[in-house]
């Protein structure tokens, strides 16, 4: 049960933990990646077809 005066703190508490989790996750990624692949790469055309999609989402 959440008190109704400290729901903004829940509210920043359940956000703090989504964007650590996200946090988390892309640096895991991001480390292994760097340790299967000496060198990364982007695709900037795949970038471009992706672009369309993402403002939809938002």
């Amino acid at each position: 049960m959440v008190i109704p005066g400290q729901l903004r703190i829940v509210q920043m508490s359940m956000l703090g933990s989504i964007l650590s989790n996200i946090l988390l996750v892309l640096g895991c990624s991001f480390l292994a990646g760097g340790l299967y692949h000496s060198e990364g790469f982007f695709n900037g055309t795949g970038a471009q077809i992706c672009l369309p999609d993402d403002c939809l989402v938002h």
